[in-house]
Parts: C-alpha cells; structure tokens; sequence
C-alpha cells in the first residue's frame, strides 16, 4: 500500500491518550502507533473485536486522533469479490506521536492486556465446565 502520496495531502493529528490502559481502544491505538495496518478480521484475531470500525470511530472522535483508512478489494474463499476497509496511522503522524512520548505508554498497553489475556487463560476451563444452553431469564429468544 503506497501511502507517501496521501502523507502530503492529509493532515495529521496526534490525540491524546486513553486514559485506561487495558482496552481494546487503546490496544488499537497502540497498534497503529506500532505502525500496524489493520482490517476487522485482524481485530478479532488481534485484539478480541469484531468492531473496529466503532473502535477507529471513537479513537478519532473521543481522542482525536486522524486514522487513515484505504478500501481494498479482495477476493473471498467462494470466488466472490469483497471491498474491504485497512485502517493505519500515517508515518508522520507515528514520528509526531513518538516525539511526543507515545512509546511508554505502549509499552503499558502491552503490559496490561498481556495480563489480561493471562487472566483470561485461567478461567477458560472453568467456563468450559459451566452449563451448555443457561442463558440469563431477561435475554430474549431469536424467535420469541
């Protein structure tokens, strides 16, 4: 993907920071500052969503920070065409936010969903034993 082109016509803007650590907000956010291109079926491999769109939505309106985006045509596995969105951070923007001190505070992102998916890990085989099928009275049915 040629980006240099876009990197003149588009203005940059670095936010701020999330102030929680340990979300996929800023684990998000922390990727692109990383210099990661991301589409949605790399976030829920990655980062544990399926809504990167919201997510990009929110790092820009709530944070204010600019996310370039680039739509992508690509084939699927029954021979169909797909228009696809990859979200990413433009390179001056990265060197802006580094100058700016960003790496610290990814480097605590990192930290702090390690520790999460750590957790989480642990309490797969108790979920695993939990009842098939108990659902909460108040959830509706699909069908009801």
């Amino acid at each position: 993907m040629n980006t240099s082109a876009a990197t003149s016509l588009v203005p940059t803007s670095t936010g701020h920071f999330p102030k929680r650590t340990d979300t996929v907000i800023a684990s998000v956010l922390a990727a692109f500052l990383d210099g990661e291109k991301l589409t949605s079926l790399d976030c829920v491999y990655l980062h544990s969503t399926t809504r990167l769109a919201a997510v990009v939505f929110d790092i820009e309106s709530k944070y204010g920070w600019t996310i370039s985006r680039v739509e992508r045509t690509v084939p699927t596995n029954d021979g169909r065409l797909s228009t696809i969105t990859v979200y990413f951070l433009l390179p001056a923007t990265i060197e802006q936010a580094i100058t700016q001190g960003a790496m610290p505070w990814v480097s605590q992102v990192k930290a702090n969903r390690a520790t999460l998916y750590v957790r989480v890990k642990a309490k797969r085989p108790k979920a695993a034993k939990a009842p098939q099928g108990v659902r909460d009275p108040r959830q509706m049915d699909l069908w009801e």
